[in-house]
């Protein structure tokens, strides 16, 4: 709970670039716990083709997390 009438518009403009930021990862580990169940689930019908598309989609996830921790890492 933060108090934003002293903020000055680049001061602002930061702390909603980081909230962003932060939601974005949120939904990006959110969706990786849905793929990694996905995936051990998928690894009980033994599909092959389905389960290497959730690995591609899981470490495109963790790349673009990776990615935000670094790049938000500079702010």
């Amino acid at each position: 709970d933060k108090d934003f009438f002293d903020y000055d518009i680049n001061k602002a403009r930061n702390e909603a670039i980081k909230i962003s930021i932060e939601l974005k990862k949120y939904y990006l580990s959110k969706r990786r716990r849905e793929i990694k169940k996905l995936i051990t689930e998928a690894e009980e019908t033994q599909n092959e083709e389905y389960i290497e598309g959730l690995m591609e989609e899981f470490k495109a996830l963790s790349d673009e997390i990776r990615d935000l921790e670094v790049n938000s890492s500079f702010n």
